[in-house]
């Protein structure tokens, strides 16, 4: 399955202008799967609900929504793309997956950082970032839920072929961690981060870029650097994700049923 990100700098406020962009990148990919950062439809630095009210959007009662519908449906493209959310006058920091058959979803960050707690609602649904495609399972997660690998390994036990990561990555550690979650979880996981900084008085936000896919076995397949946006589709073959043993006398889940919270496993398979 060919699987990709698109690493890029928004423009910070400009929800209309990156939403162009990042139609045109969907076009251009001929991907299966594409994923872009956290935010990606407006930048990360918010000075006051006003630039939310602006730069958000509703799903699926939305014009933004219908114009993204529209090119995942031309283009055969599965697109999964960070954005501000408008929900009941509350605002999220979700990550909308679409899929060319006309079915969606939105995972709401569950682990918000920093200062995004002054200005968004907390979700409360890791399985809402789950969906199924092409035969394969996916779990959608935003930045800084890396940081607890509680939320990776229930992804897994729940079926996931692959985590796709949407993030705006200001701390050094996030890449070098999702690759330990592959080795650990035998999973694929896609990180898909900004470059660039935001400043706004006193906050300055560096992103790290580095946006990177990683096998089950913990090899980069496909890395980018820190400065440049960039376009990265790689061909993939899932299935490897299946094989959850170590060695002959080790299987990840089966040795995993030895510690007492997992003795009745039954998703994972």
């Amino acid at each position: 399955m060919r699987i990709g990100f698109y690493q890029l700098k928004p423009l910070h406020g400009e929800k209309e202008k990156n939403l162009e962009i990042i139609k045109e990148v969907i076009r251009k990919s001929r991907a299966e799967i594409l994923v872009f950062p956290e935010l990606a439809t407006s930048g990360y630095l918010v000075p006051d609900r006003e630039f939310l009210e602006k730069n958000s959007f509703s799903v699926p009662d939305s014009r933004e929504f219908e114009d993204l519908l529209k090119v995942v449906r031309s283009t055969g493209t599965v697109s999964v793309i960070g954005f501000p959310e408008k929900f009941n006058e509350r605002f999220y920091n979700s990550a909308l997956y679409i899929l060319p058959d006309g079915s969606f979803g939105v995972y709401r960050k569950v682990h918000l950082f920093y200062k995004e707690k002054l200005y968004f609602e907390g979700g409360d649904s890791v399985e809402s970032g789950i969906f199924e495609y092409g035969g394969f399972k996916f779990g959608v997660m935003i930045c800084f839920d890396w940081f607890f690998p509680e939320q990776v390994r229930y992804l897994v036990l729940k079926g996931v072929n692959m985590i796709l990561h949407c993030a705006n990555l200001v701390l050094p550690w996030s890449q070098r961690a999702m690759r330990i979650y592959s080795v650990i979880n035998r999973v694929f996981t896609l990180t898909s981060n900004r470059i660039g900084e935001e400043r706004y008085k006193d906050d300055v936000y560096v992103f790290t870029g580095k946006s990177q896919i990683v096998s089950p076995s913990g090899k980069i397949l496909a890395r980018a650097n820190s400065k440049s946006e960039v376009l990265r589709v790689k061909d993939l073959d899932l299935s490897e994700s299946y094989n959850k043993n170590i060695n002959e006398f080790n299987n990840i889940f089966e040795d995993l049923k030895r510690f007492y919270p997992y003795k009745e496993l039954k998703d994972w398979k």
